[in-house]
């Protein structure tokens, strides 16, 4: 069940030549420009957001990721397509070991959806031949999408970016579509602030993640673990969730093997972490309010990471991922300008 809290509209809204244009009460000198960039079509089968688009002209599906802090392509489209690859510095990507394959290409004409963009680094990494679904090689993330404000609407099956002028739209109420609505400051790697069962946690929106996950840790924190939680069946789990996309992935040694009168050393290998879901008995977000739901919960890798990274020091800094099952539900506006979060909830659940 939910509780939206509803909010006055602290503006009124013009549509025009492409542009909405937005004019504090009392204060039409100060009128915010929200700029339309583009409006681009998107996909979301199997909770995938994607957009088609190419590298060079090589048709390729990005996977939309809010979450991950650079853009990357797949180790094998990259060799496919015949592009460079230098060798990569990023520190962020070589201590979470993404992959044995590390580093940087140019790209002369990235094209995501209906956005051009020219001479693009992306990291290269991983061994996949794709992230879950055909062509689907490459990500579109946070260091792009952040130098626009991003809208979600997952009803219309759309992905807006604007260019908003700060100094206008700074203190602007940027949910043009409703009076009822929620906003989130976004802290330090664009966290947010969510409750669970009265427990604070850092919660991160992923557009990534095709289903809204807890990390352990905070489950147990917020004494949503039970020894009757179900665990997520086989079937049901995303091949594509983070720790696995990006070749992070659970690192487990199986064990020494005598062979031979010797003793074989066990190899280290990666494996689907185990999923479970456990129930809420509250969770909110600003004023919208979740009662006697459930929300998938697993262990996520542990890294030693540098600064700048999007783990920190010892475990994931992000405790809550709201992934492509919160976007269904939910009309959202990421303002990278205001460092804020806009979201209204529109129908259906949450969290699958």
């Amino acid at each position: 069940m939910f509780k939206r809290g509803k909010r006055m509209k602290k503006s009124h809204y013009l549509a025009a030549a492409g542009a909405v244009v937005m004019a504090l009460a009392g204060r039409a000198e100060a009128a915010c420009d929200l700029q339309k960039v583009v409006t681009m079509p998107v996909q979301s089968d199997g909770n995938l957001l994607t957009v088609n688009g190419s590298l060079d002209g090589h048709k390729v599906k990005f996977l939309i990721d809010t979450a991950l802090p650079k853009s990357i392509i797949l180790a094998p489209a990259a060799t496919e397509m015949g592009l460079e690859v230098t060798d990569s510095r990023e520190s962020w990507v070589k201590a979470q070991n993404l992959g044995k394959t590390v580093g940087d290409t140019t790209i002369g004409q990235m094209v995501v959806g209906l956005l051009g963009m020219k001479n693009i680094r992306m990291t290269v990494i991983g061994q996949r031949e794709d992230l879950g679904a055909k062509d689907l090689v490459a990500v579109f993330g946070r260091d792009y999408l952040s130098q626009f404000d991003v809208e979600i609407d997952m009803a219309k099956n759309t992905l807006t970016l604007y260019t908003p002028q700060p100094a206008a739209c700074k203190d602007s109420n940027l949910a043009y579509w409703s009076d009822k609505y929620n906003v989130l400051s976004m802290g330090k790697s664009d966290l947010l602030v969510a409750k669970i069962n009265g427990e604070e946690v850092k919660a991160v929106l992923d557009s990534g993640e095709p289903y809204s996950t807890l990390t352990t840790r905070a489950a147990q924190r917020a004494s949503l673990v039970k020894d009757s939680d179900a665990k997520v069946a086989a079937e049901h789990l995303p091949t594509d969730v983070i720790s696995m996309s990006y070749e992070m992935g659970i690192y487990q040694r199986t064990a020494n093997i005598q062979q031979n009168g010797e003793t074989q050393t066990g190899s280290t290998i990666r494996k689907a972490p185990d999923v479970w879901q456990g129930k809420f008995d509250t969770l909110s977000l600003d004023q919208e309010v979740m009662k006697g739901g459930e929300v998938r919960y697993q262990r996520f890798p542990e890294f030693k990471s540098t600064t700048g990274s999007f783990v920190d020091k010892e475990s994931a800094a992000q405790e809550l991922m709201l992934g492509v099952d919160f976007l269904r539900a939910h009309h959202v506006l990421v303002s990278y300008s205001q460092k804020k979060i806009y979201f209204t909830y529109v129908g259906g659940p949450a969290f699958q």
